[in-house]
């Protein structure tokens, strides 16, 4: 769609009016307004982009992994900010709720990410899906499946040659750019916190900043989109020219 560019410009206008306007007015529905335009400006492009580059591998494999993860990803992220991670079981309650307007212009990114989100009550605990998590989800779910079904045909490529198990490093590169998201940074700080009594407060403080919260909300799972995304150009370059890759991968073997 040549017109992707021109219209995602126009929701991101039309969203900052509509913020504009409730930031004035104090009226849920102008929220929702700007928080779908503005995530339609960004998805529009990324979506398109990703669903052309994931086409090829919707086999049985992509959906085998693709509705596992984002299941997996929607309920570790919902938790993230309750900063707990109880058995799933099914919630008591749900709704919609919305930000309540303050500061100006330069917070709508911010506020139409967390705004409107789908609240649910599971026990003592009231978790949340925000538009950012929802849009995150399933970008890095379809990204990481379509990295290991390319990876399976990769490898499948190359079975009867001698870099066979390269097939496997694209889809170890592609769990690894995932599983960075959240639990390696908080495990490994967690557990320097619990063996070293002298810097525990320390690194509680960090676990606690706001700073951190925003690299760990924000700033992996998007470095992990683009990384993902990286690793399937690669992929698709790479099976794109899988036969004349075999053919001669087997000569000179």
């Amino acid at each position: 769609m040549r017109g992707t560019p021109i219209l995602s410009i126009s929701f991101f206008l039309i969203s900052l009016l509509s913020y504009q306007l409730f930031l004035e007015t104090h009226a849920d529905l102008l929220q929702a307004v700007s928080s779908i335009l503005f995530f339609s400006a960004i998805s529009l492009p990324l979506i398109r982009w990703t669903l052309r580059n994931v086409s090829r591998w919707r086999d049985r494999t992509f959906f085998l992994i693709f509705f596992p993860y984002l299941i997996f990803h929607y309920y570790l992220f919902s938790f993230l900010v309750v900063g707990y991670l109880p058995p799933p079981v099914l919630p008591s309650r749900f709704g919609i709720g919305f930000s309540y307007p303050s500061g100006t212009l330069i917070d709508m990114p911010y506020v139409d990410s967390e705004s409107p989100a789908l609240w649910f009550v599971q026990g003592s605990f009231l978790p949340s899906l925000t538009p950012f998590q929802l849009l995150v989800g399933f970008l890095v779910a379809s990204l990481l499946a379509a990295n290991l079904s390319a990876s399976l045909k990769l490898r499948k490529a190359l079975s009867k040659t001698k870099l066979s198990a390269i097939g496997f490093l694209p889809g170890l590169a592609a769990v690894s750019a995932t599983s960075c998201c959240l639990a390696i940074p908080t495990v490994l700080l967690v557990s320097i916190a619990a063996s070293v009594a002298s810097i525990t407060s320390t690194i509680l403080s960090v676990l606690a900043s706001p700073l951190y919260f925003w690299l760990v909300y924000f700033g992996l799972p998007i470095l992990s989109i683009f990384v993902l995304a990286i690793s399937l150009t690669h992929l698709n370059k790479a099976l794109s020219l899988r036969p004349q890759l075999s053919f001669r991968l087997l000569r000179e073997k």
